[in-house]
């Protein structure tokens, strides 16, 4: 339950800052490109994780994580086409996707590993 609250609150960060019409930025070049890449890194990381752990680790929940990830970057692109503040762009859906892809990949390799691991046995 905790990494569903977890994931949709932050998910409820980025509906909060597509909505914004000044949203943070970072000052160096690519700034934008990166922030994108850099929130949807964390989303699919967190959707890779709530979903390993509600099904148990199925191989299917890094696809799910990736589809689910990439739909909400597409969908806030569009909601944001739809504010007279915000535009959509397409580069900013193509930094979304490789950020949900990258989350999605670091979590699952973490996963692998720390699954991977022996765990100690209690002596009591």
């Amino acid at each position: 339950m905790l990494y569903w609250l977890l994931t949709l609150a932050y998910m409820g960060v980025i509906f909060y800052l597509s909505s914004s019409p000044h949203p943070p930025t970072l000052s160096f070049p690519l700034r934008d490109k990166l922030g994108h890449a850099l929130a949807y890194l964390v989303l699919g990381a967190l959707l890779c994780r709530t979903l390993w752990e509600t099904a148990r680790g199925q191989w299917q929940t890094f696809v799910a994580s990736v589809v689910i990830g990439v739909g909400y970057g597409g969908l806030m692109e569009w909601y944001q086409s739809r504010l007279a503040y915000r535009s959509c762009e397409w580069g900013d859906m193509v930094a979304n996707a490789l950020g949900v892809m990258m989350g999605v990949t670091l979590c699952q390799r973490w996963l692998k590993n720390y699954h991977r691991q022996p765990r100690l046995k209690s002596k009591v």
